[in-house]
């Protein structure tokens, strides 16, 4: 006879005894559904009934009184609900637990924490809830440099396909409170531009531009996110499924935005939504090799094979072309290359973006990894170090899941890739620091410090802060006391006293 052993608890009874909840699924409009029912012991009454979006039964957990109760819904995801008649089920976010929950529901309302266990030992697995229908659309959130607020499109959870996205936000990426929203304009009818660059904020923080078109860019002041212009480009190439080849970032210093609709390349005022200057076709630019061909492919929009990227000199552009290893400096005033600034690095790069100094270069290669490069006039361009990564390749993704950048703090870089976070100095190589874990990470996001990082573990978005002394201070405040030998092991290596006395 074959035997099936569940250890996780389909049954949970309140701390007094006086109320019992247990699980069961059952099928609705043609789909399974884990449906939670609790009952008062002594007459064997219904006091609420749940129906989760859980497919099956898995972990339950009620407090004391019976009043509050835990269900645990899919990975890392969880519901909280009371058992009062008028209590909603709220969503609650822990991470994925290989151990078993014990049945029992600590803490409160707002800070439940369900004890769980396994054969080394018991902990307690921290739920934060969330009472708003909004969640966010993580495929490519900004982090101001606050270090906390996410720039983000946030929808409501029974969106339909054609809603995603459909409020632009700021969102405390500490609690998740939504602090500012505003509705987007309907989506048009062929319109799903490259994720990547559907958002940008200028340099001071004080500006988001949002594509909210094929053709159609909202100016949004931060943080009231009140409209201050719209701007119209010239209309992008679009394939079959709707996807748009637009691209837009801000210039250093100031509140110019530069488009690129496939090969033409446009100049505005960002607050006013004026033209600064005339629209180039990078096709006409004079620039040498073979003009490449548009091409698409699944998953993502149809590319021109220019790639658009900031360069330190006001009103100048860089641009680099598919299959070359040149970086260009075009002037958007005059529409023409500026010869003097052209640099060629090695024949593998395919994509590179300077430092703000102008002096350094990350390079890309064919193979997805990184290099830095000295590119500073006087000297031939030098390669000074990588390669590094590779980029978004690990058990997690490829191709994404990471997020680099010069940080504008002399030549420091930082690369959030794989397992690691890695911060390295190209005026200085042999400098550098590493932050390691345990397994592959994904990252969505960094300031541009590289100091906070927003990631997704087990489908939650959180933020991690490399941060040293802030580690050092939590531990010491929820320990009270320094680490025994016992919990060194496994660790890091640390100093010999990480707390003090």
């Amino acid at each position: 006879m074959d035997t099936m052993i569940m250890s996780v608890p389909a049954v949970a009874l309140s701390g007094d005894g006086r109320v019992l909840s247990h699980c069961r699924t059952e099928k609705r409009d043609g789909t399974n559904h884990a449906v939670y029912r609790t009952l008062r012991v002594t007459d064997g009454r219904e006091l609420k009934r749940y129906v989760t979006d859980g497919y099956r039964c898995r972990g339950v957990a009620l407090d004391r009184t019976g009043a509050l109760l835990a269900m645990h819904v899919y990975k890392a995801e969880w519901a909280v609900g009371g058992v009062r008649k008028g209590n909603r089920l709220l969503r609650a976010d822990g991470t994925e637990q290989t151990a078993d929950p014990t049945g029992r529901l600590l803490g409160d309302p707002e800070h439940p924490v369900v004890p769980v266990w396994d054969e080394t030992g018991v902990t307690g697995l921290s739920l934060e809830t969330s009472d708003h229908p909004l969640h966010l659309v993580v495929v490519h959130p900004l982090i101001l440099d606050d270090a906390r607020t996410l720039v983000a499109h946030i929808e409501t959870r029974k969106a339909p396909p054609d809603h995603v996205g459909n409020r632009l936000a700021l969102v405390d990426a500490t609690t998740g409170h939504v602090k500012t929203q505003v509705k987007r304009p309907p989506r048009d009818s062929a319109m799903n531009p490259d994720a990547a660059h559907t958002l940008a904020v200028n340099e001071a923080q004080t500006l988001v531009a949002d594509v909210v078109g094929r053709d159609r860019i909202q100016i949004r002041r931060i943080p009231s996110l009140r409209e201050v212009a719209e701007i119209t480009t010239r209309m992008p190439p679009v394939d079959k499924q709707g996807r748009a080849g637009l691209s837009l970032l801000f210039l250093p210093g100031g509140d110019e935005l530069v488009t690129l609709s496939g090969t033409r390349i446009e100049h505005f005022d960002a607050r006013s939504g004026r033209r600064l200057t005339k629209t180039l076709d990078a096709r006409k630019l004079g620039l040498p090799g073979k003009t490449p061909a548009l091409t698409t492919s699944d998953g993502n929009p149809p590319d021109s094979g220019y790639a658009l990227n900031r360069r330190p000199e006001p009103g100048l552009v860089q641009i680099v072309v598919r299959g070359q290893s040149r970086l260009y400096a075009v002037d958007l005033r005059t529409g023409k290359e500026v010869r003097g600034l052209r640099v060629a690095l090695g024949p593998d790069n395919d994509r590179a973006f300077l430092d703000p100094s102008g002096r350094y270069a990350a390079a890309k290669t064919k193979g997805s990894m990184v290099e830095l490069w000295s590119v500073g006039a006087g000297h031939p361009p030098e390669r000074v170090l990588g390669p590094l990564g590779p980029l978004g390749a690990n058990d997690v993704s490829w191709g994404d899941g990471f997020t680099l950048g010069f940080t504008g703090r002399g030549s420091e870089f930082y690369m959030a890739a794989g397992n690691s976070v890695r911060f390295q100095y190209a005026g200085d190589p042999s400098r550098f620091e590493t932050y390691d874990f345990a397994e592959d990470q994904y990252f969505l996001a960094a300031t541009r410090d590289g100091r906070t990082l927003l990631r997704v573990q087990n489908g939650v978005v959180n933020l991690l802060s490399l941060d040293p002394g802030r580690w050092k201070r939590h531990l010491c405040e929820v320990l009270g006391r320094d680490l025994t030998d016992g919990e060194r092991r496994g660790l890091p290596r640390l100093p010999a006293a990480v707390c003090p006395d």
